[in-house]
């Protein structure tokens, strides 16, 4: 989206492409180094395997320390913080409310594309078809099973099916972000890129703590939860993979806490093994590579607000035609509000609505570190 400021100009909301950071990043110089991130090819500056290993941890480690703070939150080369705020101000003064309205369109579309691009629930469960008028349902991959389902945003339970699809709650994931005025009055830090984040923070952190809570419940009933000390080895997720294959079940992907990927990265049992992703724009979505055949993710790569799995986590997943789906209504939706919390403020109610079940239980498997 973009707005003429008072100059006449045109500066770009906050929310910019997953190309424009890739760029930023890419071309940021590694710390105590000329060298920078990416070459222009997109291809990250490693020249072998362990290179490349040292490259995914030490960007990990820059955006855990906020190195890249207001890249990653704004993601906009084309405004300055000062022109964010100006574009802001236009928005908070537009008679019309139109302005304000087209801004958080902009930001629930956003959030949208990048929690369907980097999203735990929506890549590692399948999107079902649900058609105005119609309830939610999911087809279920072997009758006279226990299904897993979420009842809302916080909460899940079992189910024992019979028939061909179970037929999940829908509920509302949201997000109430807003300004005082006396914040816009004040200037107060880049406050556009706060309600971003704020929003972001309430919607894909949500729907992926609902979809973790499913899968860790998931997770015990047919299979066992593998512990183990030390560093994360091969035969820990052979011995996930081999819990899901019983079950003729195959074609895994992984979840890894980024704790554990160090010991993928750093330890030489797992080197032969880990093909790395040398393209930092698929990095940046957290896919950093393959392991006996698995794809690996992680939400080491997103801002730490935005991480969910806890430290020494491992869950492998049977693809999402075996294992579960979601549906939702549409993208976020975001209502403009004006002074509903008894002070004046501006700033939108944003929602979803979804449901979630995992039909398949057999296909997941978990291990923990202790």
């Amino acid at each position: 989206m973009r707005i003429q400021n008072k100059k006449g100009r045109s500066t770009a909301l906050a929310t910019a492409s997953h190309s424009t950071l890739t760029g930023v990043i890419g071309n940021a110089r590694r710390p105590g180094s000329n060298e920078r991130w990416a070459g222009d090819n997109g291809e990250v500056n490693a020249g072998s395997r362990t290179e490349l290993a040292t490259f995914l941890l030490g960007l990990s480690d820059q955006i855990k320390s906020g190195a890249f703070d207001q890249e990653l939150a704004s993601e906009s080369l084309a405004a300055t913080p000062a022109e964010r705020r100006e574009e802001l101000e236009a928005a908070w003064n537009d008679p019309s409310g139109g302005l304000w309205r087209s801004m958080g369109a902009s930001i629930g579309a956003e959030i949208t594309e990048r929690s369907t691009r980097g999203g735990f629930l929506r890549r590692f469960l399948g999107r079902g078809d649900v058609q105005q008028g119609n309830d939610p349902r999911i087809r279920v991959y072997e009758r006279n099973v226990e299904a897993v389902i979420a009842v809302g945003p916080t909460e899940v339970g079992r189910q024992f099916i019979r028939q061909k699809y179970i037929y999940p709650a829908e509920f509302y994931i949201t997000a109430n972000p807003r300004i005082e005025e006396k914040e816009l009055q004040r200037g107060s830090g880049d406050l556009l890129e706060e309600l971003f984040m704020d929003t972001q923070e309430a919607i894909l952190v949500q729907e992926d703590r609902t979809f973790l809570k499913m899968a860790h419940n998931a997770a015990t009933i047919h299979n066992e939860i593998v512990y183990f000390t030390g560093q994360l080895t091969p035969v820990v997720l052979a011995a996930l993979q081999e819990q899901i294959a019983t079950w003729g079940l195959t074609g895994m992907n992984a979840m890894i806490s980024m704790d554990l990927i160090k010991d993928i990265a750093t330890g030489d049992k797992f080197i032969e093994f880990f093909d790395q992703v040398s393209r930092l724009e698929i990095v940046l979505t957290g896919r950093i590579g393959t392991i006996l055949g698995m794809e690996i993710s992680t939400d080491g790569y997103r801002d730490p607000k935005l991480r969910v799995l806890g430290d020494g986590e491992v869950l492998l997943t049977a693809q999402p035609e075996n294992f579960g789906s979601y549906t939702d209504r549409g993208p976020l939706v975001m209502e403009p509000r004006i002074n509903d919390h008894d002070t004046p403020s501006r700033g939108w109610y944003g929602y979803e609505l979804m449901s979630m079940g995992i039909g398949n239980p057999k296909a997941v498997a978990r291990a923990k570190r202790i």
